[in-house]
């Protein structure tokens, strides 16, 4: 009985999250109200807060189930190029692509509200650091994979890479998403200068 119960409670944990996506896609994070992701998953207003303390909870969930998914493992998220440095900026403009397809607005708020948060509610901003370094390690493992395929030395330190990597992406992406006239074109272009000094 009590594995029939849990499978229920994930089925509509991920009608919540599937129905939040949806909903944060077509009017935006500001415009979506706890009560239409409910009506929308078929559930009472009240049970979207038994699962997500609040709505900046639930938009943590689907960015980090929309990247999850996009890395689905059964096959690798990234697709080998003739070099490390093409491998490596195909995969972050894939990446990058979830970025440049919702509002700003949406991300200026999660970073917002995880700070609002931290004295009350430190675990939000855990929840939101575990991207990072779900992006990290994955970087980390297209790095060994590209040792693996001998388009990088033996010796090329993959963790001080990734890291620096990830540095140089969330500066560009912090630039893009606060400044309102800022291109994805201009935010890409300028990674790839990164990722080809990076490279050398």
């Amino acid at each position: 009985m009590s594995g029939l119960r849990e499978q229920k409670k994930q089925e509509t944990r991920r009608r919540i999250i599937e129905s939040a996506k949806k909903l944060f896609l077509q009017h935006g994070f500001d415009h979506t109200s706890t009560e239409q992701i409910a009506k929308h998953a078929e559930i009472g207003s009240g049970t979207v807060f038994n699962y997500f303390p609040t709505k900046s909870d639930i938009l943590i969930e689907v960015m980090k189930d929309d990247f999850i998914r996009s890395g689905d493992h059964s096959t690798p998220p990234y697709h080998m190029k003739e070099t490390a440095e093409e491998t490596v900026q195909s995969y972050l403009f894939n990446r990058l692509e979830t970025i440049s397809l919702l509002d700003k607005r949406l991300f200026r708020e999660v970073l917002t509200a995880s700070m609002n948060a931290y004295q009350k509610r430190p675990e939000f901003l855990s929840s939101l650091m575990e991207l990072d370094f779900m992006f990290i390690d994955e970087l980390v493992e297209l790095l060994e994979e590209l040792k693996n395929t001998n388009k990088l030395e033996n010796q090329f330190d993959s963790s001080t890479a990734a890291e620096v990597i990830y540095s140089s992406v969330m500066y560009e992406a912090l630039l893009f998403l606060y400044i309102e006239e800022k291109k994805i074109s201009e935010t890409t272009e300028r990674i790839r200068k990164k990722i080809k000094f990076i490279f050398k």
